[in-house]
């Protein structure tokens, strides 16, 4: 499976996603929130820091795996 760097953040709200910097993996999540200018984001996790914001203007990026076909 494909996965895409999201220039929008707000359509991953619910969705699994990859945190990146410098084309560094930073964690996986699923995505809590994004405030309506799309530059923060919060990302649910498991584990001892459950929830954790990141803003877009400090390089952060949202990778997702690309679905293709029908799902069911």
């Amino acid at each position: 499976m494909p996965i895409r760097q999201r220039q929008r953040w707000a359509p991953t709200i619910g969705v699994l996603v990859q945190i990146r910097q410098n084309g560094q993996l930073i964690c996986e999540g699923y995505v809590e929130a994004v405030t309506r200018d799309d530059q923060v984001l919060w990302l649910a996790r498991e584990g001892v820091e459950t929830r954790k914001m990141f803003h877009r203007v400090e390089g952060y990026e949202v990778w997702r795996h690309e679905y293709s076909g029908m799902l069911g």
